[in-house]
C-alpha cells in the first residue's frame, strides 16, 4: 500500500527593498502602486491554484482562514518602501477557487486510506523508506548593507608659468604643495589661491577654480620690488645721474628704483645740483631740483 504524502502548499514569497522614508515623501502614489501590485500577485496565485487541478493542498492556513495559498512578504528593514508595502498588503482572505467547466466536479483532496494497526518490522521499514516531511525553511531576512565610504574627489593639475622663470608657486599657503615655475600643482575641485614669489620681486596672487579638467593659468609677470621717482628740474631738459650713473633720460622724468636711498644729480649748461631721495617699495616719490642761476 502506498503511504499518504501530503500535497504541497502553494506559497508566493514577495521580496521588497527600497528607499528610505525621506526619499519617498515626494511621491504620494507609492502605497497605491504597491496595492495594485499585490492585487496582481493575488490574482496570479489564484489562477495558478485553479489551473493546477488539485496538485496543491486546498488549505494553506488554519481552520479560520481556509486560504488555498499563501503570500509572504520578505523584507530586511522596517521603514521606507518596506513599511509602505506591509501597510498596502491585503489582509488574509479565503478567495473561492474558480469553478471548472460546467458539470465537472470541483477537485477534491484525496483522503488517506485506513491503515491497519501498526506492526513491528513492516512499519519500521515503511518509516525508514518514507521519512516525514521536513518543515519549510524560510529564507533569512536580508541584512542591511553597509553604506559605501564617500569617494575622494580626484585632483586636477594646475599649470603655473612665471616671467622671469624660476618663481616659487605655493597652493593655499601650504609649503608642502609648492613648485618652481614653470610647473604643475595638483588641486582638488573647488576654489584655490596660488602665491607666486621670487627674491627681488613683488609677491603675486592668483585665484583659480578647479573642476573636472586640468587648469591652465595665464603667465604671471613679476614686478620688481621698489618705487617710482618723479623728477623735475628748473630749467627742464637737464641730464640725470643716479649715484653718479648717467641715465639716458632728461627732466622731467619717471624713474623706477629699488627700495633705498639715492643721490640724484641734474646738470644743464654747465650748471648742476644734487638732492638725496629715499625710495620705498610700492610708493611714488616726487623731487624738484632747481639749478643755480
Amino acid at each position: 500500500m502506498t503511504p499518504f504524502v501530503p500535497r504541497p502548499v502553494l506559497t508566493y514569497v514577495v521580496g521588497v527593498v527600497g528607499h528610505r522614508p525621506q526619499k519617498l515623501a515626494k511621491d504620494a502614489n507609492v502605497k497605491q502602486r504597491l496595492s495594485d501590485a499585490f492585487a496582481a500577485i493575488d490574482a496570479a496565485c489564484l489562477k495558478e491554484f485553479n489551473d493546477a487541478g488539485g496538485v496543491y493542498a486546498s488549505n494553506a492556513g488554519d481552520d479560520a482562514t481556509k486560504e488555498p495559498y499563501r503570500v509572504r512578504l520578505l523584507t530586511g528593514f522596517a521603514e521606507g518602501t518596506d513599511q509602505l508595502a506591509a501597510e498596502a498588503a491585503p489582509p488574509a482572505t479565503a478567495p473561492s477557487p474558480t469553478p471548472g467547466p460546467e458539470g465537472a466536479p470541483a477537485p477534491v483532496e484525496p483522503k488517506p486510506s485506513p491503515m491497519p494497526p501498526p506492526s513491528t518490522a513492516p512499519a519500521e521499514a515503511a518509516d525508514a523508506a518514507n521519512p516525514p516531511p521536513q518543515p519549510e525553511e524560510k529564507p533569512p531576512a536580508e541584512k542591511p548593507r553597509p553604506r559605501p565610504a564617500p569617494a575622494i574627489a580626484a585632483t586636477q593639475p594646475v599649470s603655473i608659468i612665471s616671467s622671469p622663470a624660476g618663481a616659487t608657486a605655493t597652493l593655499d599657503g601650504n609649503p608642502e604643495k609648492a613648485c618652481k615655475a614653470p610647473c604643475w600643482l595638483d588641486a582638488t575641485p573647488g576654489r584655490h589661491t596660488i602665491a607666486i614669489t621670487m627674491p627681488g620681486y613683488q609677491i603675486e596672487h592668483r585665484e583659480v577654480d578647479v573642476e573636472s579638467s586640468p587648469v591652465e593659468t595665464l603667465p604671471v609677470i613679476l614686478r620688481p620690488l621698489g618705487g617710482t621717482l618723479l623728477l623735475a628740474s628748473v630749467p627742464e631738459g637737464a641730464a640725470i645721474s643716479v649715484d653718479g650713473r648717467r641715465l639716458a633720460q632728461v627732466t622731467p622724468a619717471q624713474i623706477p628704483l629699488s627700495p633705498g636711498t639715492y643721490t640724484i644729480t641734474v646738470e644743464k649748461d654747465g650748471k648742476q645740483a644734487s638732492a638725496t631721495v629715499e625710495i620705498r617699495n610700492g610708493t611714488i616719490s616726487h623731487q624738484r631740483i632747481v639749478l643755480e642761476q
